[in-house]
Parts: structure tokens; sequence; C-alpha cells
């Protein structure tokens, strides 16, 4: 069973709902196939200033198929989806198993590196989602 829970934004329902819907776009989108999952998404304001992200997604390791992506509030509606399709490409990288964060080192595509080994912008699993985030969240409004 498919499983999107959004939390925060409790303010604005129009926002929380938008969240949902692009969610559920982008995993049908990205995984088609997957059954079983499930996506917890936090809308947190500050993120860019506590932990200098926009948004940030983890595959929690107790189960096969359950994800967290946090997103900071503060952004426009667009920018706000664009780090959500950002975010849904790495649920898509850890679903397919390519991408692995562990405590020294992540895994990527079978190769290891160290934690401290690249600048987030030269992380070889930031490419694909720096790629595709812009024409997933496009495509989404499009609709």
């Amino acid at each position: 069973m498919k499983h999107i829970k959004v939390y925060g934004c409790s303010e604005n329902p129009v926002r929380k709902d938008l969240v949902r819907r692009a969610a559920v776009y982008f995993l049908n989108h990205l995984l088609p196939r997957k059954r079983n999952i499930e996506i917890c998404i936090f809308v947190q304001d500050n993120l860019i200033e506590k932990d200098c992200i926009y948004g940030e997604c983890y595959h929690i390791k107790k189960s096969p198929s359950k994800y967290k992506i946090r997103l900071d509030n503060c952004h426009d509606e667009y920018t706000l989806i664009e780090t959500l399709a950002h975010e849904f490409v790495h649920v898509r990288q850890f679903d397919k198993g390519e991408l692995a964060f562990m405590n020294k080192c992540n895994r990527w595509r079978g190769k290891y590196y160290q934690t401290d080994e690249f600048d987030e912008t030269e992380e070889p699993w930031e490419v694909e989602p720096r790629e595709c985030e812009s024409v997933l969240a496009t495509e989404f409004f499009n609709l």
C-alpha cells in the first residue's frame, strides 16, 4: 500500500494539499510499479537557517520501503514543489539500491565515498535530482 503523510503547514491547508498532491504525482511518475511504500513529509520552518538545506531525504533503514523527507516552508510554491521533486528522485535512488547513506561513507551505484570527500554540489548522487527537479515540478504544475 502507498502511504504519503504530510506534516506541518497546518495553518495553510491549501499548501499542505499541494505538497500531498505533488508527492502522489512524483511517486507515481518515478516509481510507478511500487506498491508498498511509506513516505512521511515534514514541512518545517527555517531549515535553511538551521541546517543550510532546502530539503533532505532519508531512507529509514529499519523498513525497506519507508522514507522521510523534510522541506523548508519559507519558499514560494514552485520552489517548494521543485525541492520535493528533487527529494523524490532520491527516494527512487534509495529504492532502486543506487544510493545508501551510512555512518562514515555513502554508497552510490556500488562505489563507496567518504562523507567528506565531496562538496555537496559535486556529489554524484545529486546530479540526477538537479537535472530532474525543474522538469518534474513544471510537469506537475502543467497538469
